[in-house]
């Protein structure tokens, strides 16, 4: 397949999965960051994507989210990476800077595509995060590239009035503890120094190859 094929076909893909993932309650943000955002995709590559969730709901929505996109068979695995979703690094909406402060970071997360954004998120992510500039990286004066279905954001505002309170607090627990033990099962270096894996209230990142 040529590469302009490659490309348009993991578009589509990137595309229907933000498209579905507006009905996730708690999802603020989707964007497409890595190769893909680049046009630079090969065969064997995943599909990277960031998304911002809102406060004291990352766990919850990083629950959700995995499960929607389990559902579509599309779901980055160690076993089946090549073209498919890899939600790899979420924050909160209240905790929007990247870290480490590096090349590598600010390069990626300049060049990222918005798919899906509630309230200008994007914007204000690019405001916490001007640290960037430093390494000569800007905003990209280009448009975003938008989904938007009134349909599924009612499903998402009508899924967070119900999981808004006491019982998205419960949840929220359980799938954070859950989601903390599998981590500590797969990888041993989860928030340690200098660690690729961070997971916490705030954040939640997974690369487990080291970037410089």
């Amino acid at each position: 397949m040529v590469q302009e094929e490659l490309v348009q076909k993991r578009w589509h893909k990137a595309e229907k999965t933000a498209w579905l993932l507006q009905a996730v309650p708690f999802i603020r943000f989707v964007a497409i960051t890595g190769s893909l955002a680049y046009g630079m995709v090969k065969e064997s590559s995943d599909i990277d994507i960031f998304l911002i969730a809102k406060k004291n709901r990352i766990w919850l929505a990083r629950g959700l989210a995995t499960v929607f996109i389990r559902l579509t068979g599309q779901y980055r695995t160690e076993r089946k990476r090549a073209g498919m979703i890899c939600p790899n690094r979420f924050v909160t909406d209240d905790y929007l800077l990247i870290q480490p402060e590096n090349r590598y970071h600010a390069q990626d997360y300049t060049q990222m595509i918005p798919l899906f954004d509630v309230g200008g998120m994007y914007d204000q992510f690019i405001e916490k995060n001007k640290w960037m500039e430093k390494f000569g990286y800007f905003k990209p004066r280009r448009a975003s590239a938008l989904v938007y279905s009134p349909f599924l954001n009612n499903l998402r505002k009508i899924g967070e009035f119900i999981l808004g309170g006491m019982l998205g607090d419960v949840l929220e627990n359980i799938y954070r503890n859950y989601q903390l033990t599998n981590l500590k099962k797969e990888f041993s270096d989860l928030n340690e120094e200098n660690s690729t894996i961070i997971a916490n209230d705030k954040e939640i990142r997974i690369h487990p190859h080291p970037f410089k």
